[in-house]
């Protein structure tokens, strides 16, 4: 039987057997149709989410944490899991109907450009079509563009929403107790003995502290420390100096209170009034070891007004008010702000005495705990040995100016009690009035301003916007292809190893013929084998083709054709040989 023969009768089965496969054909892909439309309704859906997605990223902008936020950004955290493989399944579907559309083109379609449109399947395809194919420069570079979108929106959905703080800032006012405008319970002998508890124990609980607690930046009730001011610089008056908490020392141990601004877990910045107080000409008396000899020490006034910045975070682990920065203000004081302390001698006497005694019990051949503090020692209350004041401005001795700092502070340690025999103020201000006006407390107000912070969502707009770029180019690629698929009226061959049969005289005509697309032909030649051969093995030149191959093992010849009757081909054929030349 000649080659014509066998193609004739093959053309005549399928003939017979047209009406039948027809009706095979409308009635088995009808679950596929309905499967095909719900996976493109899905895709739809999906490139909607993505689009939604970002615009409910913009709307939560700067929004406090919610239930519905919280499920945005689990779903944002999918989108590069998702995303890729979405735009993998729209792109590739659409690069395959402009390659088919292109096929069936009056005009018809470079074969070189039909490769690089169909091979574009995927990322790494589109780069190996436009480095090796090389047929159409430009258009190798738009797909290969169009699909680097598909990584880039991948990431984007992940960035578009992530957490953060958001401040918000109001302006108010604070109270605070100024320690030169309070009445001293000096004022009066009688007072003395009333408070003299009071001050002992808040004087030498300052004492008693740790090291630690004695560099922090609050007292022991947490009430914020003004810094000293170091009287060696010259300061710039009114400019503002940052406070290095970690590497200075205290007015006083004792913090003074601010209250008034209702802050909750906020955060205020408030300027603050402090004096920073040396006695005028008042002599300090130490018994020195040895028992001959002594120290006297004396001090000169000097009135120091500093402005003080505090940043206040209040919450329940950390203290409320830390200074943060300074400035001189007023540097020619009056010494009314002194008034208080130096005003008459004989109480100057009696308070001078009453801080000797303040810190405790003094053993005579120890240390006082205030001699002990001003000699730099960390542990006041250790009973240490008499002081050697001998040793001051000595090489391995005691520094003069660190016994002035530190009798600065233990000096306004004890005064402060005497101003303020409380550690805190009633909650509202406007109700802690009497019906005398002039009684203490005395209150300063300064200006304040409080930022309120919030843990938020934030939306990255750069990436929002990338998100909802690529996801339209997406969705314009899924309605062009939509599109194309109507206009295509051929079958789908392309990219089929089924379509390698049609027309091929060496392998039979499946039930359907030539009008079967990939896969119903796929379908129809489920089970014939094929191999890839030299169907001339006999000429100088061989020809390769691809030919089927009996099935030795069922017995039957005629494979591929299901339940049609395909007549037996027989091919001379021989394996494919090294060094053998093929037209």
């Amino acid at each position: 039987m000649t080659q014509q023969t066998r193609i004739r009768n093959q053309i005549n089965i399928a003939l017979q057997t047209a009406f039948t496969s027809t009706l095979e054909l409308w009635i088995r892909p009808t679950s596929l149709v309905i499967l095909s439309v719900v996976l493109k309704c899905i895709k739809r859906l999906v490139l909607t989410i993505f689009s939604v997605i970002g615009i409910l990223s913009l709307a939560l902008d700067s929004q406090r944490f919610s239930d519905s936020g919280k499920k945005v950004l689990d779903i944002a955290r999918l989108i590069p899991t998702i995303y890729p493989i979405i735009f993998a399944a729209v792109a590739g579907r659409f690069y395959k109907n402009l390659a088919r559309w292109q096929l069936e083109h009056p005009q018809g379609v470079r074969v070189g450009n039909l490769e690089q449109v169909f091979g574009s399947q995927s990322l790494a395809a589109s780069f190996e079509r436009l480095l090796f194919v090389r047929a159409h420069i430009p258009l190798g570079i738009i797909i290969f563009a169009l699909w680097s979108l598909s990584p880039l929106g991948g990431q984007a959905g992940s960035r578009v929403l992530y957490f953060g703080e958001n401040s918000i800032e109001t302006a108010g006012s604070v109270y605070y107790l100024h320690p030169s405008y309070q009445v001293s319970r000096t004022r009066s002998p009688t007072w003395i003995p009333q408070f003299q508890g009071n001050i002992d124990s808040l004087y030498s609980a300052s004492l008693i502290s740790s090291p630690a607690q004695k560099k922090l930046a609050h007292d022991l009730w947490d009430l914020p420390r003004i810094p000293q001011w170091r009287t060696a610089r010259q300061p710039e008056h009114g400019k503002w100096y940052k406070i290095n908490n970690d590497t200075i020392e205290y007015v006083s141990l004792l913090g003074i209170i601010v209250q008034g601004l209702t802050l909750g877990h906020n955060l205020a910045d408030l300027s603050s009034w402090e004096n920073e107080k040396v006695a005028p000409s008042i002599q300090y008396l130490s018994r020195g070891a040895p028992e001959s000899i002594g120290g006297r020490f004396s001090c000169d006034v000097e009135a120091i007004v500093l402005e003080t910045e505090m940043t206040c975070k209040p919450s329940p682990n950390t203290p409320g008010c830390v200074a943060s920065r300074r400035r001189i203000d007023n540097p020619e004081a009056e010494n009314h702000l002194l008034d208080g302390i130096f005003g008459q001698s004989l109480l100057l006497r009696d308070r001078l005495l009453n801080w000797r005694d303040a810190a405790g019990i003094n053993f005579l051949n120890r240390a006082s705990p205030t001699d002990a503090y001003l000699s730099s020692e960390d542990m006041p209350y250790g009973m240490q040995s008499r002081v050697n004041w001998t040793r001051i401005n000595s090489t391995r001795g005691i520094d003069a100016k660190a016994i002035s700092r530190r009798m600065t502070t233990s000096f306004n340690t004890f005064c402060r009690p005497y101003k303020r025999l409380v550690l805190s103020l009633p909650e509202k201000l406007e109700g802690a009035s009497t019906s005398d006006p002039n009684l203490p407390p005395f209150l300063n107000s300064t200006d304040a301003t409080a930022t309120i912070t919030n843990k938020v969502y934030l939306a990255n707009r750069a990436w929002v916007t990338v998100l909802i770029i690529t996801t339209l180019i997406l969705e314009l690629l899924a309605v062009l292809g939509f599109a194309l698929r109507f206009m295509i009226r051929g079958p789908d061959i392309l990219g089929f190893a089924s379509s390698l049969t049609r027309e091929n005289p060496y392998t039979p005509l499946a039930a359907g013929g030539t009008g079967l697309d990939g896969p119903d032909r796929a379908r129809e030649l489920i089970d014939m084998r094929v191999q890839l051969v030299d169907v001339r093995p006999k000429d100088e030149i061989g020809y390769i083709a691809i030919r089927q191959v009996r099935d030795i093992a069922h017995g039957d010849s005629n494979e591929g054709s299901s339940e049609s009757d395909v007549a037996e081909i027989n091919v001379t054929w021989q394996p494919l040989p090294k060094g053998r030349l093929f037209v």
